[in-house]
């Protein structure tokens, strides 16, 4: 059963996604998503998992309000498995994030660039406007990670903390007072 404190809990462990409105289901409440893309599920590391490609898959589940906040405390935990993890300089290897017209925004990637290589990256931009990025080859291919991310709140980057399968994982890359045109 899901914790009243929990804002969304997605499983993704539905047997099949198609575009249907609501149709990945937040087990915590309200913040069901819709499969876009070609998203959909396949067999995951415990039970059923979604299945991305990498180019244009994703699930919405909306702007309400209590997600991925950028001046409140929040922590997020979430499995993933990269088949291959593609140069990216323009975040667009995101495991989880929200936007709110191109001013505000949240998310948390993969990055593999001239900076950081095959790391986790997190990104508050807007009245927050930082970035934090994980040790480089925090992660590779192949694999399944568990990943968590806790936020403090505040615009300093090196108070954000990683952990990757458990172990507190080190900053590589710290900037603080970034806004949504560094990205």
């Amino acid at each position: 059963a899901a914790n009243a404190a929990l804002v969304a809990w997605w499983k993704l462990d539905e047997a099949s996604w198609n575009g249907t409105a609501s149709e990945v289901v937040d087990s915590a409440g309200a913040n069901h998503g819709t499969s876009s893309g070609g998203a959909t599920t396949k067999v995951g590391k415990i039970d059923r998992a979604g299945s991305f490609d990498g180019v244009n898959d994703l699930v919405n589940a909306g702007t309400a309000n209590t997600m991925l906040q950028e001046n409140v405390t929040w922590s997020t935990s979430l499995w993933f498995y990269a088949n291959s993890i593609g140069t990216d300089t323009t975040q667009t290897n995101r495991l989880l994030g929200k936007e709110s017209s191109g001013t505000s925004m949240v998310f948390i990637g993969v990055i593999n660039d001239a900076t950081s290589a095959n790391s986790i990256s997190f990104w508050v931009l807007g009245t927050t406007g930082m970035r934090a990025r994980s040790a480089s080859n925090s992660i590779g291919t192949g694999a399944w990670y568990h990943l968590v991310l806790v936020f403090d709140g505040s615009s300093t980057a090196a108070n954000q903390k990683f952990y990757i399968n458990g172990a507190l994982v080190s900053h590589q890359q710290d900037i603080n007072g970034v806004t949504p045109t560094d990205n």
